[in-house]
């Protein structure tokens, strides 16, 4: 093989060994395989998710507000915007309401508005069950988390006071 004809060769393996990388990486990648983080892309962060309970207790500040204290993982203050309170059949109540939690280390956790149901069990006392309650961030440890809580307790719509029980998930 003459000079010419091993450089030309050597050239057409380089070529196609580089077509060959290049094509691989530049090839869709399946359902079951991921991509590995470029330089300019962070890699994918796990979402890990802590289970939450406690209780709340609320006064009326206001008409349309109520203040008070967490217990539990959420340790701390808690407020509730009364945004509309809408009659139901058989003297019940649907209470829409926005829930917003700071920690005693001053994090604050927000809650998307949701609705609740309110069971007349007494002259002006209400059993009060809410609907999955979405966290949509917050600051501190909060920052960018979600997941839900579940509330369910008594509104006193006479003595101004409420009490409720929540559980759930945080995921960070």
């Amino acid at each position: 093989m003459s000079h010419k004809r091993k450089i030309a060769f050597t050239v057409v393996v380089l070529f196609t060994i580089c077509l060959t990388t290049r094509t691989a990486k530049l090839a869709p990648l399946d359902q079951t395989s991921e991509a590995l983080p470029t330089l300019t892309q962070e890699p994918k962060r796990r979402v890990e998710c802590t289970s939450v309970s406690g209780t709340a207790m609320t006064n009326f500040i206001s008409e349309d507000t109520t203040l008070g204290i967490a217990t539990g993982d959420l340790k701390g203050g808690v407020s509730a915007s009364l945004l509309k309170i809408t009659p139901g059949p058989n003297g019940k109540l649907f209470f829409d309401v926005q829930h917003t939690f700071v920690t005693e280390a001053g994090d604050t956790m927000r809650i998307a508005v949701s609705t609740a149901e309110g069971t007349l069990i007494s002259e002006g006392i209400y059993y009060v069950a809410f609907q999955p309650q979405l966290i949509v961030g917050g600051t501190g440890k909060f920052t960018g988390a979600s997941g839900q809580i579940i509330s369910r307790g008594s509104v006193d719509l006479t003595r101004g006071e409420t009490v409720f029980r929540y559980f759930g998930e945080i995921c960070h």
